[in-house]
Formats: C-alpha cells, sequence, structure tokens
C-alpha cells in the first residue's frame, strides 16, 4: 500500500488567542457536515505575525491548533486558496472520522517541526 502525499503538513501548536496579533487569512476558513457522525467542524484561519498560516479546528466543543506548512515551498500565498481549502475540508473530514476528542494523525501531520 503506498502512502499518501500531501500538498500541505499540520504541525500541531499551542492553542492561540487570535485576537492578540493574527489577521484573518483572504480564505476566513472552511466548514463540513458529516450526517453520518452527526456534526459540523470548523478550520478557521489566521496569519501570524511573522506570516505563517494558522488553523484551528472545532467541533462540538473540541478543538486542534495547528501551523499549516507547504510540502514544496517556504510560504503559502494567497494563490493557493482553493488547494489549502481542499486540503482542509479533507483534514476535518478526516478528524470526525478519527473522533474530535482526539489529536488528528497520520501522514499529514508533522510533529516537532517548529
Amino acid at each position: 500500500m503506498s502512502k499518501k502525499r500531501f500538498q500541505f503538513k499540520l504541525v500541531p501548536v499551542a492553542a492561540f488567542d487570535a485576537r492578540r496579533g493574527y489577521r484573518r487569512w483572504p480564505l476566513p476558513g472552511v466548514k463540513t457536515r458529516t450526517p453520518e457522525i452527526g456534526s459540523v467542524a470548523t478550520a478557521d484561519l489566521w496569519v501570524d505575525k511573522q506570516g505563517g498560516l494558522l488553523t484551528r479546528f472545532t467541533s462540538l466543543g473540541y478543538s486542534s491548533q495547528y501551523k499549516i506548512k507547504a510540502a514544496s515551498c517556504d510560504a503559502i500565498t494567497p494563490a493557493m486558496k482553493d488547494a489549502v481549502e481542499n486540503f482542509l475540508l479533507e483534514m476535518l473530514i478526516e478528524w470526525q472520522a478519527q473522533g474530535v476528542d482526539d489529536d488528528l494523525e497520520g501522514d499529514m501531520i508533522e510533529y516537532g517541526a517548529d
């Protein structure tokens, strides 16, 4: 079985207060509804002071925070908005399937990168 290659990676980060020095990215967030699981999950997007792209997944009162890194370049630009949206929708569905009370696991997660 071959491993799926992702265009982006999620790097877990500590919880952050988006009101303190962050700004919204051109795509402010995405949302998915999974009727089989009976929940809605959202991924909101912000840019930090260094220009890094951060997301917060939320669903059913749980949240997980990540920095989004591009696998093939240094910076994620607004021109990559559609690719980021598709990636986040896929990750939200995976997070819901794994259980939102657990950390997301898989090849799309990069631990200890920051």
